[in-house]
């Protein structure tokens, strides 16, 4: 990478963090968790809203892989953390319920989603790429649901107290 290709970068990152931190702050002040204003801060920087132009526009396409690749690290890091703090204690005597709100919070979203797709599939509605959006959808959402609640409980140093053990199984169960 250049110097300018390394300042801008850094002025991304900056970006990043600074709008994340703000929007995450507000969401706090409307007595929200910070997570939905992090989550808002994402949308408006990518490609989803003005047709990606913000996104062209801030981070340009050389820079992308590398911010990828710093992101995906980011979300290992964080899994690592919340694994290594889990207390794997909390969960005796309540494995079968962990198990199954893991084991359902998978499988029924895929059925729903594979049975959407089938009938869909069949009678051509809506055609069919739209069908494949609806059925990760399916898959995924319910999975990020789980893991949007981790970083909340990390920040309030308690990844694993205060109730909630079969939810926060089913972040945990499918990875490890």
């Amino acid at each position: 990478m250049t110097d300018q290709q390394v300042q801008l970068f850094l002025a991304d990152l900056a970006i990043i963090i600074l709008l994340a931190r703000l929007l995450g702050t507000a969401a706090k002040r409307l007595g929200q968790p910070p997570v939905p204003g992090e989550i808002i801060a994402g949308i408006l920087l990518g490609p989803t809203l003005f047709n990606g132009k913000i996104t062209a526009t801030l981070f340009p396409v050389t820079l992308r892989p590398p911010l990828t690749a710093l992101a995906s690290l980011g979300v290992v890091m964080f899994m690592f953390a919340v694994g290594y703090l889990l207390d794997l204690r909390l969960f005796r005597g309540r494995e079968r319920v962990a198990v199954s709100v893991s084991v359902s919070s998978i499988v029924l979203p895929l059925s729903l989603g594979a049975g959407l797709l089938l009938s869909a599939y069949a009678t051509d509605w809506m055609g069919l790429k739209y069908i494949f959006g609806a059925f990760l959808f399916g898959v995924i959402m319910p999975r990020e649901g789980a893991a949007a609640a981790l970083p909340d409980r990390v920040r309030a140093g308690r990844p694993h107290g205060g109730g909630g053990h079969a939810r926060l199984s089913q972040g945990h169960v499918p990875e490890s």
